[in-house]
């Protein structure tokens, strides 16, 4: 409930989901419960405990065995009371957040263990498409992070990916009603795919099905895997699991149409394995990287698959990479994975916001910018004088803005600067406006005596070699290069 009210109020709409009330829906995926195995046991103390005393040659009176038999019920679980038996009803999850927050459309409860909240998002995504709906709530929840659980399973199998617990929500509309509503856009769901398949004795999918399922995908969002820019793996450190997943994705990245390696990540290995919320919690992270234009690393430690992933055309980084592109026509797409216990395998194809809605979200006050101590500006020139005539007209730029907040001031001025065109540039680095103008005043007194000036935030040089040299950057030693070195 608390999930799905911050994703409302993140939409902007906490107070007019009244107006939206027919045309809404809710789509929740759950796992089983664990919690009410305990009902069972308890109900079965009264005849256990009656042959644990006579296996223990235990002669008591009725009433002492009463009162132990009570003690034994309260210790493994308290009794059921109304609340209590609601609570244990997974079936309800959807449709008590629709009715507390006045949703008036159809709400479905999809339990599917880890495949759950990927299936609630296809289903979500469906009624969109069809015009059953205008808006829904697509979420999952898993609440498996007991302590004891935690450290049982991590005493068991130290290497394996360790148990987490969360909820995930989404508020998903058409794109185009998105847009035309001036709405805040994380990511699109291009395409999306489900496939259930393997053999009956396994407890995971086939790797024809997996693989099946990824074209099926790619051919719902209009993209090949040329396209993707990054795998978000279920990569749950199951080495059944993880070899699927490796060979069927060099298998398709075999074919030669697909010249580069692909990048790989896993969220399970930043927050463990949340059961039923584990493939969404992949599309947020998915969503959340197209927004920022960051590609996550994968830290692989203790996960001894990944050296056969690296055989064929999967790799992965240790640090955070710049992945998206400043020209228009470049459109990036992240490809997410989910497994099931039961043979089931969900993947989603995410792509980013379209330059023109950026434009229009940006305009409506949301940031999409990264966020970074100092902010650059750039004077470019044909030579000295109109390099000063430059830092005049920054300097008066900086006097008449009506804000105080350096990063506006920097895309004020870069959107009207005409850079990368002339023979010089001067490039300042600062963090206010005063440390703008101190820059800017410095840089003036310089520039005339100097052919060059290479201070902590000014940088000048009136022989430039970008027009007639190459850049390289080169890495020493051999063993600690990884893919994207240098980007970050």
């Amino acid at each position: 409930l608390n999930v799905a009210a911050n994703a409302l109020d993140d939409a902007g709409l906490g107070n007019i989901v009244d107006e939206h009330r027919d045309d809404m829906g809710v789509f929740i995926g759950i796992g089983l419960d664990l919690n009410t195995t305990n009902f069972h046991l308890r109900w079965s103390i009264n005849d256990k405990v009656k042959s644990w005393a006579a296996e223990s040659n235990w002669f008591i009176d009725q009433d002492t065995l009463n009162d132990w038999t009570e003690q034994l019920k309260d210790q493994v679980s308290p009794p059921l009371s109304a609340n209590r038996t609601m609570g244990a009803l997974g079936g309800i999850v959807a449709s008590r957040i629709a009715r507390a927050f006045n949703i008036g459309g159809p709400s479905f409860t999809v339990s599917s263990e880890e495949v759950s909240g990927m299936n609630a998002l296809e289903l979500a995504v469906r009624s969109l498409q069809k015009g059953d709906l205008n808006m829904a709530i697509a979420g999952a929840v898993d609440l498996c992070g007991d302590a004891r659980s935690v450290y049982g399973q991590n005493k068991i199998k130290p290497s394996s990916t360790p148990i987490g617990e969360g909820a995930v929500a989404f508020i998903l509309k058409r794109h185009a009603d998105a847009v035309k509503d001036g709405d805040q856009v994380y990511a699109v769901i291009n395409g999306l795919s489900s496939k259930t398949g393997g053999d009956n004795r396994a407890i995971t999918t086939a790797m024809e099905s997996y693989q099946d399922n990824i074209n099926d995908a790619c051919r719902d969002a209009g993209v090949s895997m040329d396209d993707i820019s990054f795998i978000e793996l279920h990569g749950n450190r199951n080495p059944d699991d993880d070899d699927i997943e490796f060979q069927a994705l060099n298998t398709i990245l075999k074919d030669k149409a697909h010249t580069t390696n692909k990048l790989i990540g896993s969220v399970m290995n930043e927050i463990g394995h949340t059961g039923a919320a584990s493939g969404l919690a992949s599309v947020a992270r998915a969503a959340l990287s197209l927004q920022h234009g960051l590609l996550p690393p994968y830290k692989y430690q203790h996960n001894e698959s990944l050296p056969y992933a690296v055989k064929g055309n999967l790799c992965w980084t240790e640090s955070p990479q710049l992945a998206l592109s400043d020209k228009d026509t470049d459109r990036h797409h992240i490809l997410v994975s989910s497994i099931g216990t039961g043979g089931n395998c969900s993947h989603v194809i995410l792509g980013d916001v379209a330059t023109e809605t950026i434009v229009k979200l940006s305009e409506a006050g949301n940031d999409f910018r990264l966020q970074c101590d100092d902010e650059l500006f750039s004077i470019d020139a044909n030579d000295k004088n109109e390099i000063l005539q430059g830092i005049n007209r920054l300097t008066r730029f900086l006097n008449s803005a009506s804000t105080d907040s350096i990063q506006e001031i920097a895309t004020a001025w870069y959107s009207q600067s005409n850079t990368g065109k002339s023979r010089l540039s001067l490039n300042i680095l600062s963090a206010n406006p005063a440390e703008l103008k101190q820059n800017l005043d410095r840089a003036s007194s310089l520039i005339e005596s100097r052919q060059s000036i290479v201070e902590e935030k000014i940088f000048f040089t009136d022989t430039p070699l970008t027009k007639t040299q190459k850049l390289a950057f080169v890495f020493p030693g051999s063993g600690n290069h990884f893919t994207g070195m240098g980007q970050d």
